[in-house]
């Protein structure tokens, strides 16, 4: 009976110390990483920074980097040595630990009294956040040993160096010698060593080129001002990249004959993304004869017709458009129209001759008799000698030995090899002169259908040397005649 009761009182003394232990929040959780801190000037003035030594330890297996959250009071900021702790983060390895200098500055408004400041510490790796308090106290101010003032643009332009002046006052009857003034951005970060002499005054100038490319957005410039490892005082200020963007052009012209070529090269030289319309004045004709590599169309403006080309260019980015205009092109087609038409009158027939047929009889069943018309023109101012026409006939039809007067009578007629020939020899034919030749011909059967004659044949003398032409080739068809109507049935 002991034994149970013994168990029972067991049991519940069991259940009641795990329930309690979890109201009062002693719930049992993994730790991935400790932050230990001591403070080493936590008594301060209104203005005036505290320190203390912070380590921070890491219980995981892999590399881990550490945040530092600022509190959330915006009358402190907080500061760490080295410096860049606090602007990227602390980095740990895995299973050990890293120490660190925490500055925590107040407000110049601040009233005296104790504080309690919360300081979060946040791993990358698990999210798991830490939180410490650093008790701080604030008592009447001193006089400061070196007070600083920052002067940074609010807006800067990163197309043109950025100027940050910093003046220094010692405010002490004694020489720091080595003071380090350290400047840090997202962007840059720079650093002068000095002499600061006795209740002296100092000013630096610091120089930054920054990329026109960098992005727009808001910035802290960080000062710190400091002696070995100690920092005297640090100030931060605010500043704000602004938005800029600009088209840098430049023209290469290369001159080649008849052909010039203009290379264009644009550059987008600011942070944001940028579109323009580059615009070139081209006239219709020229415009045949240029060749643009770009995508472009063809608007008028104010009457002036022009190619308009839309660019659009990221930060940065770089583009070349080359624009050609080939005057050789309609130079070509000129000469070779001219050296066409020049040749032409220069290998063209000084003569031509033309055929053609009339008929004489003809009736419903074909024809047997035609008239056949030869024109010659001598086209030049010169004349031609010992001009020869031949004319080739078919068998099938004779020539009929009667003649128009004053037609030129041929010199030979005869047969061969089932043709007949008729020969016309003309001593001379004057410049510009036109000579008509008119035959006839004969079928003793009716020729149906079509009578095909072939060219007629010429030679000549021109300049004193011998050349030849030809005709063209003539059908004879046979023409429809109108049909007759019937006669009226008489009744």
């Amino acid at each position: 009976m002991k034994k149970v009761i013994l168990i029972a009182l067991l049991t519940i003394f069991l259940a009641v110390s795990a329930f309690g232990a979890k109201e009062i929040g002693f719930e049992i959780t993994p730790v991935d990483f400790n932050v230990e801190q001591s403070p080493v000037d936590n008594v301060i003035s209104p203005g005036e920074q505290a320190a203390f030594n912070v380590k921070i330890s890491n219980n995981l297996n892999s590399r881990d980097t550490y945040t530092i959250v600022p509190p959330r009071d915006l009358g402190w900021s907080v500061l760490t040595n080295p410096l860049t702790y606090y602007t990227t983060g602390v980095p740990v390895s895995a299973g050990s630990s890293a120490q660190l200098k925490l500055m925590i500055k107040s407000s110049e408004a601040i009233t005296l009294g104790t504080y309690s400041i919360r300081i979060d510490f946040r791993s990358s790796t698990t999210e798991q956040i830490l939180s410490r308090i650093f008790e701080i106290t604030v008592i009447p101010k001193k006089a400061e040993n070196v007070t600083v003032f920052l002067d940074v643009p609010q807006i800067v332009d990163p197309r043109i160096p950025l100027t940050i002046n910093v003046n220094l006052q010692n405010n002490k009857v004694e020489r720091i010698e080595n003071v380090t003034v350290k400047i840090k951005s997202s962007y840059f970060e720079a650093e002068k060593r000095i002499t600061l002499t006795p209740l002296g005054k100092q000013s630096l100038t610091f120089e930054q080129e920054l990329a026109s490319t960098t992005p727009p957005g808001k910035d802290s410039l960080l000062l710190a001002v400091a002696k070995g490892s100690k920092i005297i005082t640090f100030e931060k200020k605010n500043y704000e990249i602004g938005q800029f963007s600009t088209f840098l052009k430049t023209d290469e012209l290369i001159d080649k004959f008849l052909k010039p070529t203009t290379i264009i090269n644009l550059e987008n030289d600011g942070n944001i993304e940028k579109t323009e319309n580059l615009v070139i004045p081209l006239g219709f004709f020229k415009d045949l004869i240029t060749n643009v590599d770009y995508k472009s169309e063809v608007i008028r403006i104010s009457g002036v017709r022009n190619k308009v080309m839309q660019l659009t260019l990221a930060p940065g980015e770089q583009i070349t458009i080359t624009i050609t205009t080939n005057y050789r092109l309609p130079i070509y087609i000129l000469l070779i129209i001219i050296l066409t038409v020049t040749g032409y009158y220069m290998f063209r027939s000084p003569i031509i001759v033309t055929k053609k047929a009339q008929f004489v009889d003809v009736d419903t069943g074909g024809f047997h008799e035609a008239k056949i018309l030869l024109n010659l023109k001598n086209r030049t101012p010169k004349e031609l000698d010992n001009v020869v026409v031949i004319e080739q006939l078919p068998r099938v039809v004779d020539v009929v030995q009667e003649y128009v007067e004053g037609t030129l009578r041929p010199s030979r007629v005869g047969k061969k090899a089932n043709k007949t020939f008729i020969e016309w020899k003309i001593p001379k034919v004057e410049a510009h002169e036109e000579r008509l030749i008119i035959y006839r011909i004969k079928s003793k059967l009716d020729i149906v259908g079509s009578l095909d004659i072939e060219p007629t044949r010429m030679t000549f003398f021109f300049d004193n040397s011998k050349s030849s032409t030809s005709s063209n080739k003539l059908s004879i068809k046979t023409p429809e005649l109108p049909e007759i109507e019937p006669s009226e049935k008489i009744t």
